[in-house]
């Protein structure tokens, strides 16, 4: 997982679901679960559709103080 960071953590994500990379996809989603508040501030967090915000933030593993961040 060194090479993911916020940046790009969700493209690589959705890059292993498209091409059904299980492992990758599996830590991409541990990585954006336990950096979620870096996540937030990346580009690629702006540019998520709908469907796919709902997916992030629906994650019981989230890593947030509380739901108000």
């Amino acid at each position: 997982m060194r090479f993911l960071n916020p940046s790009n953590c969700l493209g690589i994500r959705a890059f292993a679901d498209t091409y059904a990379c299980q492992v990758l996809l599996r830590c991409a989603d541990k990585y954006i679960s336990h950096n979620f508040q870096d996540v937030v501030h990346a580009e690629e967090f702006q540019q998520l559709s709908v469907d796919r915000l709902v997916e992030v933030i629906s994650c019981e593993k989230l890593n947030v103080r509380s739901e108000n961040q």
